[in-house]
C-alpha cells in the first residue's frame, strides 16, 4: 500500500540526511514535536528508508536497479531518510464519521462514569456528597441527577450537585471499587464508620481505564482539548494536539499524583508540575491521540467538553487526510482551533442538551 504521510520519530539524532532538488509542492510540518513530510501532487514511491519520485513514473511501475548515485541520475528528487530504528511509520487512520452520541444506559456505565466525575472534583462534607462540576454543564448535571435518583443542584459560581444522606447508599453502590481518589476514598471510609453503614467499600483495583467510563468522567471535569497552529514559514508549520489533565498536588514539592500515574501508564505522556502547585498531564505523540480518539469513540463525553473534542478530532482527520490537508486543511485547522476556544457558550451547551435527550 503506498502512503503519502511519513512521520520520523525523533531519537536525539539527526534523521533527515539529504534532501535533493526540493520542489514548492513538498511541504514540512510538526506535529507534536514529530517532523511530517508531505508531498502533494507528486509520483512517488517508498523503497526501504527513500522516498523516490519520478516525473512521469508511476510508484506501482518503480524498479529498483542499479547504484543509488545512478538512481540519483535518473530521478528528480530523492529524499533519503535515515531512522534511529529504521522504520518508516505512518498515522493511523480513524473513520471520518463522528460515532453516534449515547447516553449511559446501566448501572455498571454509571458507576464507572461517576466515579471518575467524583475522582476530578467531589467530597463529603457534613454528611452531604458534593459533586462539582463546570458552570456551563449544568443541563448535562441534571440528567446524572435524573440517573441517580437523588440529589439537587445548586448553580451559581460555583456549580454542584448535592446528594444528601438518603441517596448516597445508592451513590457507594454504585461507585465501590471504581474510584482512585485516595483523599475522597479516605472520606468515604469515615462516612461510612460515622453513620454505620453495611457497605465494604474498596479502591478501584482495574489498572486498565480502557474498558470503561472512568476516563470519560475525569475528563469531563478535569480536561482541556486543545490545537495550536503555528506558521514558521511558508513551507513549515508547528501542529501541537494537546490534552491537559489536572490534578491537585497534596505535596507541593513532589509531583507524584496517583490518578495521573494511573493515566500515563495507561496513555502515555507526560506529567509537570504548573504555578499553581497542580499536576498536569499531557500527550506527546499522534499515537497517544489515536489512543484516544479509540477510547471516546466507545466512552463517550457527557459534558459540553465532548464538543471541544469534536474539533480536536476533526483537526487529526484533517493531518490523516493529507492531499486534502495540503490544499485546504491548514485553514480548517486554524478555524477549529478558535472553536477549541470558544466552546463553551451557549450554542454549544443547547447543542450538547439536544444530543444527550435524544433516546
Amino acid at each position: 500500500k503506498i502512503i503519502c504521510l511519513i512521520i520520523l520519530l525523533y531519537a536525539g539524532k539527526s534523521f533527515i540526511s539529504k534532501i535533493y532538488n526540493i520542489k514548492d509542492s513538498i511541504k514540512y510540518i510538526y506535529i507534536n514535536n514529530v517532523i511530517v513530510l508531505i508531498l502533494s501532487k507528486l509520483n512517488y514511491c517508498i523503497n526501504n528508508n527513500i522516498i523516490i519520485y519520478r516525473k512521469g513514473l508511476s510508484a506501482g511501475n518503480f524498479i529498483n536497479k542499479g547504484t543509488s548515485e545512478t538512481i540519483r541520475n535518473n530521478i528528480d528528487l530523492i529524499i533519503e531518510i535515515l531512522l534511529y530504528n529504521k522504520v518508516v511509520k505512518t498515522i493511523k487512520d480513524i473513520s471520518v464519521h463522528i460515532p453516534k452520541h449515547n447516553r449511559i444506559n446501566n448501572d455498571n456505565d454509571l458507576g464507572y462514569y461517576l466515579a471518575g466525575l467524583m475522582d476530578s472534583n467531589s467530597e463529603i462534607i457534613n454528611n452531604n456528597m458534593i459533586i462539582h462540576f463546570n458552570n456551563d454543564d449544568y443541563s448535562y448535571m441534571y440528567l446524572i441527577k435524573k440517573q441517580i435518583g437523588y440529589g439537587s443542584i445548586i448553580k451559581g459560581n460555583n456549580c454542584k450537585l448535592i446528594i444528601k444522606s438518603n441517596g448516597i447508599p445508592k451513590v457507594l453502590n454504585l461507585i465501590n471499587n471504581k474510584i482512585n481518589n485516595k483523599i475522597l476514598f479516605t472520606q468515604i471510609i469515615n462516612y461510612i464508620k460515622l453513620n454505620n453503614l453495611n457497605i465494604d467499600f474498596i479502591l478501584n483495583n482495574n489498572l486498565n481505564i480502557l474498558n470503561n467510563y472512568w476516563l470519560s468522567g475525569y475528563l469531563d471535569v478535569n480536561s482541556k482539548f486543545d490545537i495550536n497552529l503555528n506558521l514558521i514559514n511558508n513551507n513549515l508549520y508547528n501542529i501541537d494536539f494537546n490534552l491537559y489533565i489536572k490534578a491537585p498536588l497534596n505535596d507541593k514539592n513532589n509531583i507524584d499524583n496517583n490518578i495521573l500515574n494511573l493515566i500515563n501508564s495507561n496513555l502515555k505522556g507526560y506529567i509537570y508540575k504548573d504555578e499553581n502547585n497542580n499536576a498536569i498531564y499531557n500527550i506527546n505523540s499522534l499515537n497517544i491521540v489515536y489512543k484516544y480518539i479509540m477510547y471516546l469513540r466507545s466512552y463517550h463525553l457527557m459534558s459540553n467538553k465532548y464538543l471541544t473534542y469534536i474539533y480536536w478530532r476533526k483537526t487529526y482527520i484533517r493531518v490523516q487526510n493529507i492531499i486534502w490537508y495540503v490544499t485546504n486543511g491548514i485553514p480548517k485547522i486554524d478555524y477549529y482551533n478558535h472553536e477549541t476556544e470558544i466552546s463553551k457558550i451557549e450554542n454549544n451547551a443547547i447543542k450538547l442538551n439536544k444530543l444527550n435527550n435524544k433516546t
